[in-house]
């Protein structure tokens, strides 16, 4: 009983699986890095945890697949504050299952490749609508609010 640990698993994993179905996608951005969700279900299991993430149906595009990336690379910006926070806290714990928050930091070269295949991947307005579209749809999905720019 203990969801919100268990959150990631049920969106990321499926998300990831998604992605690797997704013909191009490897060619825009390279998606080995972002691939995390091994070492998230390693630290639930070594807490007694054992999600099962749902079947979920393959992604209609790259675009649908690059919105939901940035969701999941924006979501994890914080891990490694996150990490050495709860390493201070719970050290036998984060030894034993900090794998996921510690195999996330640090995210600034994904996040800036990401941002560079975005640049050249979405130079017509009908793909940018497309990828902030799925992307709206992820936040509403993990019910993760997008922060708007002023």
């Amino acid at each position: 009983a203990r969801p919100r640990q268990q959150r990631p698993a049920r969106h990321e994993a499926p998300v990831e699986q998604r992605w690797q179905k997704i013909e191009g996608l490897d060619s825009i951005v390279d998606i080995k890095p972002s691939m995390r969700t091994g070492f998230l279900f390693t630290d639930l299991a070594a807490l007694g945890l054992r999600p099962e993430p749902p079947h979920v149906a393959a992604f209609s595009g790259v675009e649908q697949a690059l919105g939901w990336l940035y969701v999941v690379e924006r979501g994890r910006r914080m891990n490694s504050l996150l990490y050495r926070h709860l390493m201070r806290r719970l050290p036998a714990v984060m030894t034993i299952a900090g794998n996921y928050l510690n195999a996330s930091s640090p995210c600034g070269d994904r996040w800036q490749q990401f941002g560079d295949a975005l640049d050249h991947f979405a130079t017509h307005h009908v793909i940018i609508d497309q990828i902030i579209t799925a992307a709206n749809h992820a936040f509403r999905s993990i019910k993760i609010p997008p922060r708007l720019h002023t």
